[in-house]
């Protein structure tokens, strides 16, 4: 693995996900051999994908306190 860090703002070619194709992407990945282009790792990337996935149908796993949502509200 590279300790070289990429500025990931400079890459291009990136691939387009919709979220109708999201699991076909996935299967089509899982048969292959991943090589990222950022700084993060395959299942950095997935766990990341995830957590989000995760939070849009489930909510967020914990409560925002209400000073801080105040704070952000106002």
């Amino acid at each position: 693995m590279s300790t070289t860090e990429v500025n990931t703002k400079t890459l291009t070619g990136h691939r387009v996900l919709h979220y109708d194709d999201a699991l076909d992407d996935a299967e089509w990945l899982a048969g292959m051999e991943v090589r990222t282009r950022g700084n993060w790792s395959y299942g950095q990337i997935l766990k990341h994908m995830s957590l989000a996935m995760d939070t849009m149908i489930d909510g967020r796993p914990f409560k925002i306190p209400a000073t801080i949502q105040f704070v952000f509200v106002c």
